[in-house]
Formats: C-alpha cells, structure tokens, sequence
C-alpha cells in the first residue's frame, strides 16, 4: 500500500496558494471586463458558460466513475488494468464530445430566444461557438489527467492549471484594455487553453508512459458491468448537479434578461471563489479517506469524520457570515458603482444555497470514497424537478428572488437524503445525531449574524473602505467568538485548533522548501 502522509497537505497548500492568487487575478480581471464591455457582455458570458456546462451532463459522470477504479490499480502498480481504463475512457469521452457538438449545433437557432436582451450584442451565433469549441476540445484531449488525480498528485494539475490562467488573464486584460473586443477576450482563452491541454496530455504521458503505448488492453464484462453501474448511479447525481448550478442563469435570461445575469453573476463569481477554496480543502482528503475505510474501523472512520464535518462547519459558518455582510459594500468597491448591487433578500438566498452546499460537502467525502452512488441516486432527481418547477414559477412572479427560492426548496433533498445514506451504510447507525448537530450549528450561524446586523444597524461609516473594514473586523471577532465560547470544551474544537496549529507550521516549511 502506498504511504502518502504529505499528499493530501501538498494538495490543499497548492490549492490555496494558486487559488488565493486566482482569485485576486479574477476581481481585476472582472473590473476591467464590467468597464470595458458592460452589462449586457458580463450576462452573455455568464449564460454560455451554464449552457455549455449544462450540456456537459453527457459526461454522465464517467470521469468520477473511472477515478474512483484507478484507485487500486495504480496502488497496486497494475499497468495492464490502467491501461485498459484509460482506453475505455477515450473511447467513453470522444462519444460525449460528439453528443455536445451535435447539440450545441442544434441550441443555435434557438439562441435568440435563450439569450433575451442581447440584442446589442454583436456575433452572437460566433461567440457560441467559440465557448462549444472550448468545451468539446477539452474532453478530446485532457481524459488522461484523470490518473494524475487518482494519483494523488492533484497539485501538479493545480499549479500547472494556475500558471495557465496567469497567462490567460493577464493577455485578456490587455485584450480588452487595448482592444476592447469580447471576441479577442474569448479566442484568447481558447488559444492558451488549448496549449495547456496539449500540455497536460504530453505531462501525463511523460510521467504514466505505459499509458501512451499501443496496448490491446480491454476491461471484462464484469469490468464493464461494475463501471457501467457506478455511472448509472452517478448519471442521476450528474443531472442534480447540472440542474442545480447551470439553469438559474439560463431561466435568469430566458425569462428576465441577459442583464440579470450579469448582475447575479458577479456575486457568483465571488461565491464560487469561496466555493472553489472550500472544495479544495475536502477534495484534496478524498483519496486518503478511501484509504481510511479499506484500513480502520468504523468508528475511526466516524471519529475523523465527525472532526472534518466540525472544521468544515466552522469554514463553512465564517464564510457565509462573511459574504452576506460584506458582498453588498465590496461591489462598489470593486466595479465603482452601486448599479450592480442586488436586492438583499436575493443576497440571503446566494449565501444560504452557498451554506447549504457546502455543509453536504463532508457527508460526500466518505461518500465518494466508498463508492456509494447506488443508494441516493433518486434524490438529485427529486432535487431537479422542484428547483426547475419552483424556480420558473418563481422567476415569474418574482423576479430573481424566486429563482432562487427553487435552489433553496431544491437543496433540502440532498441535505436530509445523503446523510442518512452515509450513516446507515457506513457508519452504521442513525443519521438523527447529525440532522441534531447541524440545526444546532445553523442556528448559532444566525445568532452570530443577527448580532453582527444589530451591530452594523448602529455603527456605520460613510467612507466605503473604512466600514467594508469595520464590517469585516466584526465578523472576524463575533462570529469566531461565538465557536469558542460555545465548543471550547469539545473535541473536535480542540482537534481543529491543534490541527491548525500543526498545518500553520507545515504550510510555512513547505513554503520556504518551495
């Protein structure tokens, strides 16, 4: 068995240093963007990237379903049996690059219709497929990146993925400071991109390079079979995920407007960023947990589980306190003007999904790592169909707000359903200590924010950067204070903070070793 004690540390510092710097390429990438092209650009851009992220629910899941077999054959340095699922995947991704070209293509004529109010926008029918050719190009090429992964070497991806958007965003910048042209902006990102992913293809094959030769290496039918379950299983869960996270844009613009979605979008892009942290920091623990479950007993398994679900917890708290105080005075800040803030009932639905998200994260991580798709895979189906109702009969009646007031109705499914999944399956026991655990945790969240609000209500500064400060300041102290006052005593509490202690000082060394 391999000893990876530093991967699952190495992984998480990578993300967080290249994501921490992503994100502030990203703010100024989007202030240029939001002055340069306006309103009516930022909606488009943020419509094709959920079409075509819509239409990535061919994928069916296949990639997590192959991931999760080459965890024991690259721990057992089994080439043969490497070789015979990469060769099942090109097959499996050049059959889901078809499926997306031919129905993109098909979307064309219909884009008028999706894309309401861009009329002002010129090419539009180009900038599609600009955004197709991104899409199709990347299953066709970087399938193999899947075994780096699995490897547990997801770090070399991220910092490879970093330099990249480096590179992108510093010549879209100029772009669009110089020329100030959407389609220069897209076919730049498409140029770099696509020499990344050839990249990514030559350093895969580089370091697996029993898996660039001819070999005739094919799964068995009961190879097949297995697979072709888990994707069955994962299909459902790929429907939830595409349903939940890429129609709101697509219902925003088809019945509101294109400039709707540029106004929700850059609130988004800041929630995704936190998003994009906290998937980081769990997904980076997925290998090590499958490991966990192959070598310890269930209640170990439980006992790590209850600590990364209490630290996950205290992120996810913090974090969503954060954005809802500080996203409305930060977009002034940001895009120098307070057209784009939205009404603060929509800011409270954006967080609340965002919470809800996240705090089912670590259910997943056990989840995923024992391959239990099987058991849950109605409830992403469930979930889909209440957001799609809730969310257009809402939209109609309420604008954006009602939108997503169907994501939040939509997200109880898989918060009530994957747990008790986990519970029963895993640990074998009850999912009621959870369901208590968390209506707990929620509550002191909103404790904790009430106080900030009452706070804010009789503090205030005129000066915009002095009271974002303020604002930040207080969250920082009230919230944290609350966690230790109310879990000083508990376990978990005080394994998070040895934890941080310890990670602080590996972070720093890892650091300096570069």
């Amino acid at each position: 068995m391999r000893s990876r004690k530093n991967a699952t540390l190495k992984n998480f510092t990578n993300s967080v240093i290249t994501g921490l710097l992503n994100t502030l390429l990203n703010i100024a990438l989007r202030a240029v963007f939001v002055k340069t092209l306006g309103k009516e650009y930022l909606g488009v851009n943020g419509l094709f990237t959920n079409v075509l992220g819509f239409l990535s629910l061919a994928e069916l899941g296949i990639g997590a379903a192959i991931g999760f077999n080459l965890y024991k054959p690259l721990a057992e340095n089994d080439i043969p049996k490497i070789q015979a699922l990469i060769n099942f995947y090109r097959s499996a991704y050049r059959v889901v690059a078809t499926i997306i070209l031919v129905i993109s293509v098909i979307l064309i004529p219909f884009l008028p219709y999706i894309a309401k109010g861009a009329d002002n926008v010129e090419h539009l029918t180009l900038i599609y497929c600009i955004y197709i050719f991104n899409t199709v190009s990347s299953y066709l090429i970087t399938y193999k990146s899947t075994i780096i992964t699995a490897d547990q070497n997801m770090y070399k991806l991220t910092r490879l993925n970093f330099f990249a958007n480096i590179i992108i965003m510093i010549f879209q910048a100029i772009e669009l400071l110089v020329i100030k042209d959407y389609i220069g902006y897209l076919i730049v990102a498409s140029v770099i991109g696509l020499v990344r992913n050839i990249y990514v293809n030559y350093y895969t094959n580089k370091n697996y390079p029993y898996i660039k030769k001819k070999n005739d290496q094919h799964l068995s039918k009961e190879e097949k079979s297995h697979i072709f379950m888990k994707i069955r299983a994962l299909m459902y869960h790929k429907i939830g995920d595409v349903v939940i996270f890429q129609t709101d844009s697509i219902i925003t613009s088809a019945i509101i407007n294109v400039e709707a979605v540029g106004l929700v979008s850059n609130y988004n892009m800041i929630i995704n960023i936190i998003l994009s942290f906290c998937q980081s920091f769990y997904s980076s623990m997925n290998p090590s947990f499958g490991n966990l479950l192959a070598t310890t007993d269930v209640e170990y398994q439980k006992k790590v589980f209850d600590r990364i679900n209490f630290i996950g917890y205290w992120l996810n708290s913090f974090t969503s306190v954060c954005l809802f105080f500080l996203l409305d005075p930060f977009i002034p800040i940001w895009l120098k003007s307070e057209d784009y803030i939205l009404n603060k009932f929509v800011v409270f639905l954006l967080v609340i999904n965002y919470y809800m998200l996240v705090m089912r994260i670590p259910v997943q991580i056990p989840k995923h790592a024992a391959g239990m798709y099987e058991f849950d895979k109605l409830s992403p189906v469930i979930e889909s169909i209440i957001n799609l109702i809730i969310s257009i009969i809402g939209a109609k009646a309420l604008g954006i707000a009602g939108i997503y007031i169907g994501t939040f109705f939509s997200c109880i499914v898989p918060t009530t359903w994957s747990p008790i999944v986990v519970y029963n399956r895993i640990f074998k026991r009850s999912a009621s200590e959870y369901f208590k655990e968390y209506l707990l945790r929620t509550l002191l969240m909103f404790v904790s924010g009430g106080t900030i609000f009452i706070i804010i209500s009789f503090v205030k500064f005129s000066n915009l950067y002095i009271n974002f400060i303020f604002i930040a300041v207080l969250c920082v102290v009230v919230h944290n204070a609350f966690i230790v006052v109310i879990y000083h005593k508990n376990d978990n509490f005080r394994y998070a903070l040895e934890s941080g202690k310890k990670y602080i000082n590996k972070f720093l060394s890892m650091i300096k070793r570069g």
